[in-house]
């Protein structure tokens, strides 16, 4: 399976309302891959464990904040793959959510946004 086919399966849910919930719930599906479903939860400036979306041994660790922007999420991942993740969730403009990433791991930064557009 090619990696367009895939990332056209990608289902992402965001809920909660995190101003009120003081949390945020993100929750990973892929259509082509059937066994993959992944959420995570944040808390508003507190530190929560799960287990790593990669599906690797060990656990991540986030903190959700407000920014300017929107809202920020910061992991770190457990050894033995440790590494970073920060993401921002933004709204540009009216039924659009923004979402970039940026990924850090041996010694390298990796850069992804995702635009979610309301239908």
């Amino acid at each position: 399976m090619g990696a367009a086919q895939c990332a056209a399966g990608v289902r992402s849910d965001f809920s909660g309302n995190w101003r009120k919930d003081k949390g945020m719930r993100v929750q990973f599906s892929v259509d082509k891959v059937p066994f993959y479903k992944h959420t995570e939860e944040f808390r508003l400036d507190k530190t929560v464990s799960m287990s790593r979306r990669d599906k690797k041994s060990g656990k991540q660790h986030a903190v959700l904040r407000t920014v300017p922007e929107g809202v920020q999420v910061q992991i770190k991942l457990d050894p033995p793959f440790s590494g970073s993740i920060m993401e921002t969730y933004s709204c540009p403009q009216e039924g659009v959510l923004k979402v970039e990433s940026i990924t850090e791991a041996n010694g390298q930064k990796e850069t992804c946004i995702q635009v979610y557009r309301r239908q």
